[in-house]
């Protein structure tokens, strides 16, 4: 069966974009919850999986390398009751997360950190529901053909 909102591993369902340079980063809009993590997940040029950034309310998470509670700035700056428009950015090594512009949490990766996460040239979203969207910037990504808009850049195996 067609599973719409699924997670693909296959690069045309991914969207490619070299996030080490990027200036704009990746803006999502979703709701940010407690128990419920918005999940990106980053792949180097070739597809193959570098880790993930997993974040809500609780927490930011990025695979093997970042590990803390979501700042308070960053939670109060949600939409209440709505959905956030958000930026996630790993521009010159420094993962950060913004809302309406504004950098509200920033980690410069250092070590193997900073080396693995700066060959990220490709990304796609995990169990982020239909609900959710993203900006494409035209300039800077190129969509796998597979990539379906409404469905949070996860893959729609029915095309």
């Amino acid at each position: 069966g067609t599973r719409e909102c699924g997670f693909c591993r296959n690069t045309a369902c991914t969207v490619k974009q070299d996030l080490s340079t990027s200036n704009h980063g990746i803006t999502v809009t979703s709701k940010l919850k407690w128990r419920k993590y918005n999940n990106v997940v980053l792949y180097d040029e070739a597809g193959k999986m570098i880790g993930k950034l997993q974040w809500g309310l609780k927490g930011i998470f990025l695979s093997g390398c970042v590990a803390c509670q979501t700042p308070r700035a960053l939670r109060r700056a949600r939409t209440r009751g709505g959905p956030t428009q958000w930026t996630f950015s790993l521009k010159d090594g420094a993962v950060q997360i913004a809302v309406k512009g504004s950098v509200l949490y920033s980690q410069k990766l250092a070590g193997e950190c900073a080396e693995k996460y700066g060959k990220v040239g490709r990304f796609a979203f995990n169990d982020m529901g239909c609900e959710n969207t993203f900006s494409f910037v035209e300039k800077e990504m190129e969509l796998g053909d597979k990539v379906v808009g409404n469905c949070a850049g996860t893959c729609d195996a029915g095309k």
